[in-house]
């Protein structure tokens, strides 16, 4: 008997996934365990092993297609077994006919004189509010009656009867059809305005050659959600950015010392991002409104602090999680974000590790750039944009001296959290990156 393989549930936040490629082909043997197919949920690519043994008898979602939680995607049979090529998917249902369409049918030939008109009380009142002359309507209600949906569907059919005397004497004599006018008037209703308005020639339309295109790209899977969530970010959360330039000489000095003992420690060379985790987290546990959520009409101030880092992988940004990032050494900082960051790249991340963040931090500063306005990942309240560092002369005590700078661009929701105590923990983390021994204290 055929076993139904099923798109799977890989988060609490997943409602469908998709199929990036199958790992078997159609009449090909499969074992349970086997990896099946690659699918690309709203977090991360994943691969889905096969729950039975068999043969992968039928594909009905391909790759590149989006299905739905729990919905079949493919069958694996026993040796022999024959599925019926199904879809997969409902037929889609006829189009539904256009109100004019239905509107015809109710047109009838003209009434005997005197004949009595059978009109339900709300198609009357709906009939004098649009000022349509009922009698010429055919109802479709019990021995003929005329009910509200017939008047309705009249109603939209033709604006003739919704043309004023005065805009149909006018457009009689200049010969305009207004059947094409759209009417300004109430329920739509064609003015001598409106007839006078179409006797003016429009502009010519100047014909525009199309843009060429060498090729195109689907907005689907992971990017198709990165547009998802960044829209609804930008539409949903007042963003604010604050922006300053961080003096991190003393930083640079502090990794040097440190470097050749938490490589010794973990394997690992310390990053300056991995600092900045570490002064985050600080600067975070200080300042609770900045860990903080909006959810309906409470904030939430969070006791943990997850520390999401921003990482370009090959399928798109992806935001791994540092658990409780305020109770880490330097060293476990650094070692758990390199094997995060390592795993991100190789696609290999799990849905636990791109849950529960509570603040993230997105580094261009490889890329060569100063200052940027980074989006907020939400349910999350803020985000720390961290630029380049670069060698430049400033005034230290009066004297210029060369210093290494570095841009920070702090956005938040301007719903959870005010400037002021935004400004606040942005003046802290860039004081903690100035005198970095401040966190041994």
């Amino acid at each position: 008997m055929a076993t139904n393989v099923i798109m799977p549930s890989l988060g609490l936040t997943m409602t469908e996934g998709t199929i990036v490629r199958w790992l078997v082909k159609e009449g090909e043997p499969v074992g349970k365990g086997q990896p099946l197919f690659e699918v690309s949920t709203d977090k991360a690519t994943i691969e889905v092993e096969a729950q039975t043994s068999g043969i992968l008898g039928k594909i009905l979602v391909a790759a590149g297609e989006t299905a739905p939680v729990t919905a079949v995607i493919a069958y694996i049979t026993e040796p022999g077994e024959v599925v019926a090529a199904a879809s997969g998917r409902e037929k889609e249902p006829e189009p539904a006919r256009p109100v004019v369409a239905q509107a015809l049918e109710l047109r009838q030939l003209p009434r005997e004189p005197g004949q009595r008109i059978f009109i339900s009380p709300r198609a009357k009142k709906a009939a004098q509010e649009k000022e349509i002359d009922y009698s010429h309507i055919q109802g479709t209600g019990p021995n003929g009656r005329i009910v509200e949906k017939d008047v309705l569907a009249y109603a939209a059919l033709s604006p003739a009867v919704r043309v004023s005397p005065l805009a149909q004497k006018v457009a009689a004599a200049c010969g305009v059809e207004v059947g094409s006018i759209n009417g300004s008037g109430t329920h739509g209703k064609v003015m001598k305005k409106d007839v006078e308005r179409a006797l003016i020639p429009s502009a010519p339309v100047l014909a525009v050659k199309p843009v060429s295109t060498t090729r195109t790209i689907p907005l689907s899977g992971i990017r198709r959600i990165i547009a998802q969530r960044m829209a609804a970010s930008s539409q949903t959360a007042p963003h604010v950015t604050l922006t300053t330039e961080v003096d991190i000489t003393e930083t640079v000095n502090l990794r040097k010392q440190l470097l050749p003992e938490i490589e010794r420690m973990t394997g690992q060379k310390l990053s300056f991002n991995d600092i900045i985790i570490k002064v985050v987290s600080r600067a975070l546990s200080e300042h609770p409104m900045m860990n903080a959520t909006l959810q309906e009409n409470e904030i939430h101030l969070l006791e943990d602090i997850n520390i999401g880092i921003a990482v370009d992988a090959e399928n798109g940004l992806v935001v791994p999680v540092l658990k409780q990032a305020h109770r880490k050494s330097l060293a476990e900082i650094c070692s758990e974000s390199k094997n995060l960051v390592n795993k991100a790249r190789a696609g290999k991340l799990l849905p636990d590790d791109m849950s529960g963040g509570t603040f993230t931090i997105s580094n261009l500063g490889m890329f060569e750039i100063d200052t940027f306005t980074p989006i907020i990942n939400q349910p999350e309240s803020g985000i720390l944009g961290v630029g380049r560092m670069v060698d430049k002369p400033v005034v230290v005590e009066g004297q210029v001296t060369v210093r290494t700078m570095m841009g920070l661009s702090l956005s938040f929701d301007h719903r959870v959290i005010d400037g002021a105590p935004a400004a606040r923990f942005l003046q802290r983390v860039k004081e903690l990156l100035e005198k970095p021994l401040l966190l041994i204290i």
